[in-house]
């Protein structure tokens, strides 16, 4: 496997790069937060990305990277657990997003092993860290398989605590920079995540059927002009540890689905994304010129319950990106 330096911490840790090859594909992933800086398809680059280390660190997008504890937002920054409540870091406003201030998607991952088409990277995250209880030991294995990429999150705790982890690679079928509007996107999802003002969910799940939300049969990016910052509740979820058929985000040459045995889904396009550090090459950020397709458990989930690994359990996720040209 090539492996290259990406640069070095403040502190003078090195981050690498890992290259995974197959006969159509190239992947590239940093230790800094399990990042994919770059997923190449048949010479086309998919993925947006920086040229620099410092880019990457000073991004505040969470581009390609790792997102934890727990993916997506809870609200007031606290939740209740056991009869005890928790506070955790608000970094979004009053609400903590993506795990908090530093969250896995900063945090630098050992290597368990490299192969030509298999990564694993492990963590550890000891109890009290953003706030949230217990030590978790997670291991993270991308693997390449033609123009699929997989990645299996499996993690342990020794006491109950919230979990929910998603990679948040941005998306551009077109080549990063391109609009997405056009993009066909497929949710198999009969319900969605209803959000207030500050996207936290407000505890109701409507139907999609005669709304914009309705995506089980496809339709453009485009049509609801205000994009898509949602979490769709999936139809058909894995029993037997195999991912599920969940959606399919196409344009004129490329499709890209994606596979889960995750609850949930958030199809994010960019809707928020401008400003600096401007992507590899120069590429400036610009509104709805990316997608991301986030597995994950439902948004605010500690606070009814959800979306919690239990000490003893095991965490086992796997989610499958598969590209093909039309």
């Amino acid at each position: 496997m090539k492996t290259t330096s990406f640069g070095y911490l403040a502190d003078g840790t090195e981050i690498l790069q890992y290259t995974l090859r197959s006969d159509s594909c190239e992947v590239r992933i940093l230790t800094l937060g399990g990042i994919i800086t770059d997923y190449i398809f048949q010479g086309r680059n998919i993925v947006c990305g920086f040229d620099t280390l410092e880019d990457y660190l000073t991004d505040t997008t969470y581009q390609g990277a790792l997102v934890g504890r727990y993916a997506n937002r809870i609200a007031a920054a606290r939740f209740d657990l056991n009869g005890k409540t928790y506070h955790v870091t608000a970094n979004e406003g009053e609400n903590s997003l993506h795990g908090g201030a530093l969250g896995f998607s900063r945090r630098v991952f050992d290597v368990v092993r490299a192969k030509d088409t298999e990564l694993c990277l492990s963590l550890f995250s000891p109890d009290g860290e953003e706030g949230y209880p217990g030590n978790l030991s997670l291991r993270v294995t991308y693997t390449l398989d033609g123009a699929s990429l997989s990645i299996r999150y499996v993690a342990t705790t020794d006491a109950d605590t919230p979990l929910s982890l998603t990679n948040h690679a941005y998306f551009n079928l077109g080549g990063v920079g391109t609009p997405v509007l056009d993009c066909r996107a497929t949710v198999l999802a009969d319900r969605y995540t209803a959000v207030d003002n500050a996207l936290i969910p407000t505890g109701e799940r409507p139907l999609v059927e005669g709304t914009e939300f309705d995506l089980r049969s496809g339709r453009r990016i485009g049509d609801k002009p205000s994009g898509f910052d949602n979490n769709f509740i999936l139809k058909k979820i894995a029993e037997d540890h195999t991912p599920s058929l969940a959606a399919i985000v196409e344009n004129e040459e490329l499709s890209l689905t994606l596979y889960t045995t995750q609850p949930c889904l958030q199809l994010y396009t960019a809707c928020a994304m401008e400003g600096g550090p401007a992507f590899r090459g120069g590429v400036p950020k610009k509104k709805h010129t990316a997608f991301c397709l986030e597995s994950q458990s439902e948004p605010n989930g500690p606070n009814r319950g959800e979306g919690i690994l239990r000490a003893g359990e095991t965490y086992d996720h796997t989610t499958v990106y598969h590209l093909e040209r039309k």
